[in-house]
């Protein structure tokens, strides 16, 4: 009797700890953006920064060098790097759809450059289903495309591609804890070198996550192109809660105050 009593312990226990939604298993985007948005809306924090330590890799493997960037994200769509300290005035801001570029404190460029990923990374606590769908479509991910997988021994959620095709844009999200752990998507030709010309899939890995602020925060990012590595980045110094200056993120006040002291 104690035996019997024991595995159906365990066996509540197992089918507790799977995702679901209500009663029904997780089977497709819309189902996992409305899991996510129950679990962690009006909890995950709203901000973050962070101070980046980049490395980038030669063709060989090897790191060519390092340096610091100071980064800045408040959801749903904001997203500032400063590259080196803020102080020398080099940055791209990301609001909305548009990319500013700073040079030496002044304006250089100004392009359509929208930032998907910031959706699954925290944007979507700050919109509804419907407009998730929308933007994911919007940016090419066929959401339509629903499967799970295993990502380094974890199970996984995969938006926007089937099993096996790493080469179409999708999204792998941990199934225990909603954060996102991979992203892979097409990007442009090399303009030279020998991969000059031909087709590039660039894949993202977040790994080392860390609980903070309602949510979690990846705290090294791994980018490889065709599969070959070529940039780690290890966060510090994070912050969910900053004093983020006012206007932060309007190129229009660009060099008038940092959240970085």
């Amino acid at each position: 009797m104690k035996n019997t009593l024991l595995i159906a312990g365990l066996i509540l226990a197992l089918g507790a700890s799977s995702p679901t939604l209500g009663q029904r298993k997780i089977t497709s985007t819309k189902q996992l953006l409305k899991a996510m948005k129950k679990r962690y809306g009006g909890k995950w924090f709203n901000a973050f920064t962070f101070v980046q330590k980049t490395i980038r890799y030669n063709r060989t493997g090897q790191p060519r060098d390092t340096t610091l960037w100071y980064e800045a994200i408040h959801y749903p769509n904001n997203f500032r790097i400063d590259y080196g300290h803020p102080s020398k005035g080099n940055a791209v801001l990301f609001t909305a759809d548009t990319a500013y570029r700073f040079r030496k404190g002044k304006l250089a460029t100004t392009r359509y450059n929208p930032q998907y990923f910031l959706l699954l990374k925290g944007g979507l606590y700050h919109r509804t289903v419907k407009e998730c769908l929308k933007i994911l479509k919007k940016g090419g991910y066929r959401t339509e495309n629903f499967h799970t997988d295993t990502y380094r021994g974890r199970p996984v959620y995969v938006i926007g591609a089937s099993k096996g095709d790493l080469k179409t844009p999708q999204f792998w999200i941990d199934q225990a804890h909603f954060y996102i752990v991979r992203r892979t998507q097409k990007i442009n030709p090399a303009k030279q070198g020998p991969d000059k010309g031909k087709d590039r899939v660039l894949d993202v890995q977040y790994q080392n996550h860390k609980a903070t602020g309602g949510g979690w925060v990846e705290q090294i990012v791994r980018f490889e192109v065709n599969g070959r590595l070529v940039q780690i980045e290890e966060y510090t110094e994070i912050d969910t809660s900053p004093n983020i200056p006012k206007n932060f993120f309007d190129p229009q006040y660009f060099g008038k105050a940092h959240w970085y002291k």
